[in-house]
């Protein structure tokens, strides 16, 4: 299905601890990052960038300095940048109410899968 929509996928964290028994970003700690495979990521011509979380953007655009060591430059950086809906329960909840508005929310985000 991504091949067939041009779409990639993975993730910006390699490994990491968690403090509690949370699916929460926030809860993370000993965050190492997957920078070699991102450099390899933004090789390809990218119409967007999109991520779960604020907390994942932030890491990525945090790395920007150990990006540029792998070659990866400016002008890849360029591409626009978007938080999808978390695919929490929780943030259906307090967010969205219900997977419908969910659904929505990605649709806008994504208008050419919708």
């Amino acid at each position: 299905l991504l091949t067939e929509l041009g779409l990639g996928c993975t993730d910006v964290v390699l490994s990491a601890r968690r403090k509690q028994a949370s699916n929460r970003d926030a809860d993370l700690t000993d965050v190492t990052f997957q920078v070699r495979e991102l450099a390899r990521l933004l090789q390809f011509p990218l119409h967007g960038l999109y991520f779960t979380s604020k907390l994942a953007q932030q890491w990525f655009n945090s790395l920007a300095g150990e990006l540029a060591q792998h070659g990866v430059s400016a002008a890849q950086w360029t591409v626009p940048q978007h938080v999808l809906p978390s695919p929490s329960p929780e943030y259906i909840r307090f967010k969205f109410d219900t997977v419908e508005g969910r659904l929505a929310a990605y649709r806008q985000l994504l208008p050419a899968l919708g």
